[in-house]
């Protein structure tokens, strides 16, 4: 026959297992980035590592926002601008350079990656000729998207 403190132990270890079998796992349900229709032209991503990286990406046009902080206190979007791939040395997309890219009008274009591993690989990539850029620090205009070749 058990001894009390056998049946003790096998009561906690019951409970345990059966809290954990049914428990919310709520480190798996957190949201790094928005769920939304086929035809969202939107979306709002986190990086899972930096808080303070999170980006609104236009689907259609692959132009992007960061959230960051004002001077004031109040959150606000920043435009994160994109280094044209033809471009050899510090210019930045001002116009609609990025539509003579293969672009489909009111049609999602563009995709953003966040790696869960390291921030510095974060991707936006045109999902039809397969561009892509990298998201990068320059010190004169802060985050960049910047080209990477194919080769």
């Amino acid at each position: 026959m058990a001894s009390s403190k056998s049946k003790l132990f096998i009561l906690f270890l019951s409970i345990f297992a059966f809290q954990y079998a049914f428990a919310d796992n709520s480190f798996d349900s957190i949201n790094y980035s928005t769920t939304f229709p086929n035809n969202g032209r939107f979306e709002l991503i986190q990086s899972p590592i930096l808080a303070k990286l999170t980006i609104k990406v236009d689907l259609y046009t692959g132009r992007s926002w960061q959230l960051v902080e004002a001077k004031s206190g109040d959150l606000t979007w920043q435009k994160i601008p994109i280094v044209w791939p033809s471009c050899k040395v510090d210019c930045i997309v001002r116009g609609h350079e990025l539509d003579s890219l293969i672009h489909i009008p009111k049609r999602i274009n563009y995709q953003l990656y966040m790696s869960g591993i390291i921030v510095k690989i974060t991707l936006l990539m045109n999902i039809y000729s397969g561009q892509t850029w990298i998201l990068t620090k320059v010190p004169r205009f802060g985050l960049v998207w910047e080209p990477i070749e194919n080769k």
